[in-house]
């Protein structure tokens, strides 16, 4: 008896200790060690991480342009609501280094919305803890510093608020104006949003006395506000005549581009990648009747399947189909990079954090869906979890390879290039920088110059110094967009040392978008040429007979090889470009760094 009870009294301490320990740990231990290790990333990615073109262009805005500018001129061009280059300028502006001034915006906007992921969303554990680290989250919109960070936070609260929009719509109605003014699709995602809800009131208000009860309901006022707010971004950033979206000649097939938005654009955000690394209305063969096409065509409408049913077992199509189809079309038919992929990804991070939310008292499954759990038990939650898995799994396996690539590889060439004219001093030269340019008909006949090249036999590798001698009346001129001005950002006198670019401005350094027309760049380029030989070119020198210069008068060597990996998931796309100099600038000394880089094979 005794033993009894001392085996009873042990067995009770033991459970009460075991009660104890569980105590002890924390509640949200997985989830403070998922943001902590976040936030660390993000932190080692800033450091690994250069800033490419479109991260510096903003940076460059925030530092040269004024306040005037910044919000009622080049919004036109940059086709973005000014908002985060005035959030940039609070650092460009007063001293602090690009590296960390670009970085605390973006990490503040992406920290929270990963806080609210992990703490709030109405996931399973696992799966919060994870989406925070998924491709275009982390890597598009966190390590890379753009406003799409406040996109990111703008689906967040939206869909935490969602829910109870109609008992607290100011907030709901904030986190769409934080969609609005992060981007323009986040304008278009937030307008169709607010008339879904609008309808939604209608239905609810419908009857007697319809217009008194709308007249006296907040949500009248609040929607009404946020259309004049949404008006106004639009006056804003309303695309001018000039800008060279609107001018950039592109020859694409509209029926392509719609079947890439709607039928492979849903597996490419989420599953698969066609490799789309511009502008959709570039490539005009994106989609091409290959293995690849057919594959995301029908990755895509898999994924169509699952969250169309999704969305109707949780009443919850029109927030999925209206905005999806709004993207789509306007993705298809007007302006559309790659990096806007990552939109796709949030928005199904709102729709269904809204649907599981705000679900329906009593879920009632499809016929089909019924007879499918009657042979396989909850064959529909068994579904929803493999795509989770599936499309997580395949986004972070694309984080993993593009922050080892992002460490490891140079992944912008700015800085590298800035500080090589600055060791070799060839800021204190005429330097001019290649230009954007698209041959205009065909070209009956182009000379090469042909001179002597620089190369190392035994190596393999030669690189050749001949040089086109171009016509400017042959080609569409973008001469505004010089390439390779991001390198003034590393410049220590904060100076624009390049003379073809900005009219050589030295207080402007970021790129207007303002685009001349065809017998303005005729007349500029040829005051350009009135000139004079350039000392320094970066880029291709084939400039030189845009310029209407005699490509025979003088050679020109180049001296210094600028690489960079463009990262897109898990590819690294590498691209070289030529620092050349004048004959004469050449002969003044011996230690060139292209020799060394001809002897690695251009490894770095």
């Amino acid at each position: 008896m005794q033993a009894e009870n001392l085996n009873k009294t042990m067995q009770t301490g033991s459970e009460q200790q075991t009660k104890s320990s569980k105590m002890n740990v924390p509640k949200y231990l997985v989830e403070i060690t998922a943001f902590g290790v976040f936030l660390i990333l993000s932190v080692v990615m800033f450091v690994y991480h250069e800033p490419w073109y479109d991260e510096i262009q903003a940076w460059m805005v925030a530092s040269d342009a004024s306040f005037g500018e910044m919000i009622f001129t080049l919004p036109h061009y940059e086709g973005h609501p000014p908002i985060w280059t005035l959030l940039l300028s609070i650092f460009a502006k007063t001293g602090v280094p690009m590296e960390i001034g670009l970085r605390i915006p973006t990490l503040l906007f992406s920290a929270i919305a990963a806080f609210l992921v992990i703490f709030k969303a109405p996931f399973k554990k696992w799966i919060r803890c994870l989406i925070p680290f998924s491709y275009y989250l982390f890597y598009q919109y966190t390590v890379i510093c753009r406003p799409y960070s406040m996109m990111f936070l703008g689906f967040v609260l939206a869909a935490m608020f969602y829910k109870e929009r109609n008992k607290k719509p100011a907030r709901y109605l904030a986190a769409l104006f934080l969609l609005c003014v992060s981007s323009a699709y986040g304008i278009l995602f937030a307008g169709v949003l607010c008339v879904i809800w609008t309808v939604e009131i209608i239905k609810e208000l419908k009857g007697k006395d319809f217009i008194q009860k709308a007249v006296k309901d907040s949500r009248t006022w609040l929607l009404f506000t946020m259309l004049m707010l949404a008006v106004g971004i639009l006056t804003l950033i309303w695309p001018a005549d000039n800008a060279f979206a609107q001018v950039r000649v592109v020859d694409f097939s509209k029926i392509r581009c719609l079947i890439y938005t709607f039928l492979v654009l849903p597996a490419d955000a989420l599953l698969s990648d066609i490799a789309l690394t511009g502008r959709l209305q570039q490539y005009d063969y994106i989609v091409q009747a290959d293995y690849a096409t057919i594959l995301c065509i029908m990755i895509s409408l898999a994924l169509y399947v699952v969250m169309i049913t999704a969305a109707h077992i949780f009443r919850k199509k029109a927030i999925l189909i209206l905005p999806y189809v709004a993207f789509a079309g306007y993705a298809a038919l007007g302006y559309f990079y790659n990096h806007h992929i990552g939109i796709i990804p949030l928005f199904v991070l709102f729709v269904f954090w809204c649907a599981i939310d705000d679900q329906p008292k009593e879920i009632v499954l499809p016929k089909f869906l019924q007879k499918l759990d009657q042979s396989v038990s909850d064959f529909w939650k068994k579904t929803g979890y493999f795509f989770t898995v599936l499309v997580l799994g395949v986004s972070i396996f694309w984080t993993v390879t593009a922050v080892k690539n992002d460490i490891q590889l140079p992944v912008w060439y700015a800085k590298g290039l800035a500080a090589m004219l600055e060791e070799y001093e060839l800021t204190d030269c005429r330097i001019i920088n290649q230009w954007t340019y698209a041959e205009k008909g065909t070209v009956e006949e182009v000379v090469l110059m042909e001179s002597e090249n620089i190369s190392e036999e035994e190596d393999g590798y030669m690189v050749s110094t001949e040089i086109p001698q171009l016509k400017a009346e042959d080609y569409y001129q973008y001469t505004k967009m010089c390439n390779f001005v991001d390198i003034l950002a590393y410049s220590d006198t904060k100076e624009n040392y390049i003379y073809n670019f900005n009219g050589g401005d030295a207080n402007n350094r970021y790129v207007n978008h303002d685009m001349l027309s065809e017998e303005e760049s005729l007349v500029y380029l040829r005051e350009l040429g009135e000139q004079g030989y350039p000392e320094v070119i970066i880029g291709n020198p084939e400039v030189l007979g845009m310029m209407g210069l005699d490509v025979y008068e003088y050679r020109y060597v180049p001296v210094y090889a600028f690489v960079c990996y463009r990262i897109n998931k898990y590819n690294a796309i590498y691209a070289r470009e030529f620092v050349y100099v004048r004959e004469d600038i050449f002969l003044t000394r011996e230690d060139w760094p292209i020799y060394e880089q001809i002897s690695n094979g251009f490894a770095e």
